[in-house]
């Protein structure tokens, strides 16, 4: 992901919005793998909903 980030801020493109989901702090927290990615996946659909409207 780092080089696709570098590529768009290098090049200035317009409306590009750096954004990382990560469910590791959730496991941490002391989830099993199965809501770990529920929350995680729940976590990226909120995001792309919410840049869409």
């Amino acid at each position: 992901m780092g080089d696709v980030q570098e590529y768009f801020i290098n090049n200035e493109v317009r409306n590009f919005y750096s954004v990382s989901i990560s469910g590791y702090h959730i496991a941490e927290a002391g989830a099993n793998p199965i809501s770990q990615l529920a929350f995680t996946l729940s976590n990226g659909f909120t995001y792309v909903e919410y840049y869409l409207s």
